[in-house]
């Protein structure tokens, strides 16, 4: 039996598998964004590739 793999929700698009964006007040005018580059659409990533809790900010010392 294979070891269950730990995912988290993206942090880059909030789980959704597509960047935020917002749509064009014209009617009729839908924009079809491009899925995450991040997690490649499906909204969660592995946790050997997540950046850190959400809350974090990764900084570099100066």
């Amino acid at each position: 039996m294979q070891p269950k793999i730990k995912e988290r929700i993206c942090p880059a698009c909030n789980g959704t598998g597509f960047p935020p964006f917002t749509q064009p007040m014209e009617q009729g005018h839908k924009i079809y964004p491009v899925k995450c580059k991040t997690c490649d659409g499906k909204g969660k990533i592995t946790e050997d590739n997540y950046p850190g809790d959400p809350g974090t900010i990764l900084t570099q010392p100066r």
